[in-house]
């Protein structure tokens, strides 16, 4: 448990065994409980550590922001794991936040990934499976999931806006005021400019009204 002598949120379960493979492969996996780490290392995927039940902390990052280029979130596939997932990245970004814009960089895009200098990306589990699950049972589905993760930014979409946007002009104004400032972080142009004309047809607005969002 969470003690004065053991912090979760500055901690990352099994950084130990898996640093030096992280190292070797510029890339991290992170996954959310002991035994998705457990399972992972005793199936030959040395570069996994497990957030420990926590959403993922600008401090678990710096420990291994200077030996990667890219972290892979792999939660759990429930409504759970995507909500801890949009709290981690919602941390960061508060965590991050910066008085002045930084320069913007074509290489990286919301502003905690600027700060970080990584490239942050979703593994999509197949609904109702953990990492543990699916890397004992299903192996060709895990190996997809970490080879073939989703930007940041699509993710962060899919998660808060669903399949179909809300009838509530409301609701799409909440989620309006959620997302602006994401869009507005992203240092480049061109970038911006899609994820805005994407933001605007999936809420059926007008790009005017997104580019109006502070």
């Amino acid at each position: 448990p969470q003690t004065p002598l053991f912090d979760k949120g500055a901690s990352l379960y099994a950084i130990d065994l898996a640093l030096e493979h992280i190292r070797r492969t510029r890339e991290v996996i992170v996954v959310e409980g002991y035994m998705d780490a457990i399972a992972a290392h005793q199936f030959g995927y040395p570069n996994v550590v497990a957030s420990m039940g926590t959403a993922l902390t600008e401090r678990q990052v710096r420990l291994v922001r200077r030996t990667v280029d890219r972290i892979v979130l792999a939660l759990d596939a429930d409504a759970a794991g995507q909500a801890a997932t949009l709290r981690g990245l919602d941390v960061l970004r508060e965590s991050l936040a910066e008085p002045e814009r930084p320069a913007p960089d074509p290489q990286q895009l919301v502003r905690f990934e600027r700060t970080l200098r990584v490239d942050l990306r979703i593994a999509r589990l197949p609904e109702g499976k953990d990492p543990d699950e699916l890397i004992r049972r299903n192996r060709d589905a895990w190996e997809q999931a970490i080879r073939q993760p989703v930007p940041l930014l699509d993710f962060y979409l899919d998660a808060l806006i669903g399949p179909a946007p809300p009838a509530d002009p409301r609701a799409k104004s909440q989620l309006l005021q959620r997302i602006g400032p994401v869009l507005y972080e992203i240092g480049d142009r061109v970038v911006q400019e899609h994820y805005i004309r994407e933001v605007a047809r999936r809420l059926q607005v007008r790009e005017e009204i997104v580019r109006r969002v502070p």
